[in-house]
């Protein structure tokens, strides 16, 4: 069919003069293509791509202007900036343009076209897309627009995509089209050509490529191909942009066949797998607050031991909270540029050796000193736990699996206790440390043998052969047998799945997080909402022993019902979270496949996460009052564990929910948010462990508890805030770092 000679670089493929025409009408925000060009039959059609703005998506009109401006200042670029907007089109659906101005879309626009035609060209680009001086003239390249609209007017196209061969509509096209229906359609035509199609499936972008036989004859496909395939194709926009610029090369086609091009799988651990490290996880995750924990019914056994005030044996609890904060900014940096499993291995190393002297020492100072030794190498798992699910679990899933990882922040702290006061009281205050040291000896064989490198900064999503040290001796003994490293057989290695982070890291980074506005709403919160549950934590042993008068082992044994409750979230919330991000994508229409990520600028992460959570905060709130007037009036010992049960319950979903939006919204850093989540809630919570004991000596535990229920209460609303703008406010966040980014390549 006609088209004006000024848009020539909509001929996507096949020679100009070709006697057969193939016009596809397509809409960025809608359909995905990609249509090869050259090749052995380019002269026997070309394929026209025929813009088709759909005007009930608001940035549908902005997207087409961009590829005209594109064919009009680099005509031999529209293909591949066409390939990079399809690449990105998420970003320019109805939800995520909902709350930027015009303007602000026109720039995203205008740095994708600057990574595509160059920064010498871009100015030309953005001069085009500028509004002419008169109110309602448009811009350089409306008369274009007019013209693609008007023609498909004309012809009556109005839905994409629309397909035309030589003219006709092919109404039996369907963009659902299989690798069947395509076959039985180009078995019909009398010519011989190639294209590629992608079906519009939101989400989950399949993308078929037909390639008719010589003589018309289409046979079965050699090799239906599936994403577990080994022979799986992973293509980048600058794939596709290379492809659409150069000619096929006969030698790399494979004639009759139907190749599958999407996503690469997330990650190519399997299932069996990813539960093994998501147990030896969990188990390094609980060592941080278990050793926080786990000596506090032995404090004035060892304050007597060592000739010391019990006041300041407490002192070694608040110097443990702040080293437990600061301690993973330097690890967690390591780990999210080098590895998780040589972080591991240090951090372990580091725990064992203070374990080893604090139970040897004998004296005050060795035991101030040592406790922080101990803190900074068993605070750095509660970082990694979480970071080790975000590099094997894409968001669909991320809610149960954080809460398992996170299962030891919660156990740990009832735990604890019970195993401190059982020890203190028959085995001495010494043993605690021999236990740990046991412990953590074990684990570090464990990680040793069976925990490999899940980094994506290291292996991507897995099927990148790591250095030989980083090797697992579980991987190793399968290579030594002439197995693939990590038993999942005829997966191929896909270096573009390595995610390195986009900034160099330092212990500074996660200070960086509190300063956006999410991310420091979030963690500050979160810091609060930490410390009030960790007041009620640090003085329930001496509550109990003043008011009941139990042993160590008893009050130890009354801290089990909090972590019963924080054991049931870990089921109860987890699966509320996942339910939420499911009903999420069916109100978006939004397939759901988790073996692959599933983009944030089509998520509201924010909504769904704190829909879950900001209703457990209220209920905390609840539970609190409940324990700490049932303690205040000298309620019964049943009713006291009941209301703790609960609270476990109800505050440990909702940290999760907090702890789960962290990482979502800092993928390619999760260790670092983790590291900086940690740092400030053990640096609240050490404030909060200072001050309980003079709040509870002051104005009673009751009132206390009013008031830490009080603040929760109080900046609750900063969490809708995050529910209402956070999306608006990471967005912001990203064209400001993709603005830096920018600036410092220019420099």
């Amino acid at each position: 069919m006609a088209l004006q000679p000024n848009l020539r670089p909509l001929i996507i493929a096949g020679s100009a003069h070709a006697p057969h025409t193939l016009d596809i009408f397509l809409d960025y925000t809608v359909l995905v293509p990609l249509c090869a060009d050259g090749g052995k039959y380019g002269d026997k059609v070309k394929v026209i791509f025929r813009p088709q703005v759909q005007p009930w998506h608001a940035s549908s009109t902005f997207v087409h202007e961009a590829g005209l401006a594109v064919a009009r200042v680099a005509p031999q670029q529209f293909w591949p900036f066409a390939l990079a907007l399809f690449k990105q089109q998420g970003e320019y659906f109805d939800i995520p343009t909902s709350t930027i101005t015009p303007l602000e879309v026109r720039t995203k626009l205008t740095k994708l076209a600057e990574s595509v035609i160059g920064s010498s060209l871009a100015n030309d680009f953005k001069d085009l897309l500028e509004l002419k001086g008169s109110p309602n003239g448009g811009n350089a390249v409306t008369d274009d627009l007019k013209y693609t609209i008007k023609f498909s007017r004309q012809n009556s196209i109005h839905v994409s995509p629309t397909v035309l061969w030589d003219g006709l509509v092919a109404n039996e096209v369907s963009s659902s089209w299989g690798e069947k229906e395509w076959n039985e359609f180009l078995a019909t035509k009398d010519t011989i050509w190639e294209a590629f199609l992608i079906s519009p499936n939101l989400g989950n972008w399949m993308v078929e490529r037909a390639q008719p036989i010589e003589d018309s004859k289409v046979e079965e496909p050699q090799q239906n191909l599936s994403e577990d395939s080994s022979q799986e194709l992973t293509t980048t926009a600058d794939d596709y942009a290379a492809e659409a610029t150069s000619p096929i090369d006969d030698n790399t086609k494979e004639k009759g066949t139907i190749r599958e091009r999407q996503e690469p799988l997330y990650s190519t651990f399997p299932r069996s797998q990813k539960m093994l490290i998501l147990i030896i996880g969990s188990f390094a995750g609980l060592v941080s607050p278990l050793t926080g924990s786990i000596y506090l019914p032995a404090l004035n056994t060892i304050a007597a031991d060592l000739g010391v005030r019990t006041s300041l044996v407490n002192l070694t609890i608040t110097t443990y909270q702040i080293f437990q904060g600061l301690a993973p900014s330097f690890m967690a940096s390591l780990a999210d540029t080098h590895g998780r499993r040589p972080t591991y291995l240090l951090a372990f190393s580091i725990y064992i050796i203070a374990n080893l002297a604090l139970a040897l020492q004998d004296s005050y100072a060795a035991l101030m000193v040592l406790r922080c030794l101990q803190s900074a190498g068993s605070s750095a798992t509660i970082a990694l736990g979480s970071a080790v699910v975000a590099d094997m679990v894409t968001r669909a899933e991320r809610g149960s699996w954080v809460g398992y990882a996170g299962l030891g922040i919660s156990l740990g702290p009832a735990l604890g206790p019970t195993i401190g006061g059982l020890l203190n009281q028959f085995l001495g205050w010494r043993s605690i440390f021999w236990f740990l040291l046991i412990l953590g000896s074990v684990l570090l064989v464990i990680i040793f043998m069976f925990m490999p490198e899940t980094g994506r900064a290291v292996v991507g999503n897995g099927s990148v052969k790591p250095a030989w040290w980083d090797l697992s001796l579980a991987q190793w003994l399968r290579i030594r047998s002439g197995h693939h490293f990590n038993g999942t057989e005829g997966v191929e290695e896909d270096i573009s799945t390595i995610n390195k982070p986009k900034k160099r890291l330092n212990p500074i980074s996660s200070l960086r997080i509190l300063l956006e506005p999410e991310g420091g709403i979030t963690l500050g919160f979160g810091a609060i909402f930490f410390a009030g549950y960790f007041m009620v934590m640090t003085t329930l042993s001496e509550q109990l022993t003043a008011r009941f008068g139990f042993s160590s082992a008893i009050v130890g044994l009354c801290y089990l019902p909090l972590g019963f409750g924080s054991l049931c979230s870990r089921w109860t919330s987890g699966l509320l979270f996942d339910w939420n991000f499911r009903r999420h994508a069916r109100l978006l229409g939004v397939p759901l496949d988790l073996s692959r990520q599933q983009q944030l600028e089509i998520f509201p992460i924010e909504r769904i996460r704190l829909e879950i959570c900001i209703p457990m905060i209220y209920i905390s709130c609840g539970t609190l009052l409940a324990y700490a007037w049932a303690m205040q009036t000298n309620a019964s010992l049943a009713g006291i564990e009941v209301s703790l049960f609960f609270l476990g319950l109800f505050y440990s979903g909702a940290q999760q929910g907090l702890n789960t939006l962290i990482v979502d919204t800092h993928a390619d850093t999760p260790a670092t948010a983790t590291a900086a989540n940690n740092l400030f809630r053990c640096l609240m919570s050490s404030g909060g462990t200072a001050i309980a004991p003079l709040m509870i000596e002051k104005i009673g535990i009751g009132l206390m508890g009013v008031f830490v229920s009080g603040v929760w209460f109080v900046f609750s609303p900063c969490l809708w805030a995050v529910l209402l703008y956070g999306k608006q406010w990471r967005e912001s966040e990203k064209i400001k770092h993709e603005k830096e980014n920018s600036n410092g390549q220019k420099v």
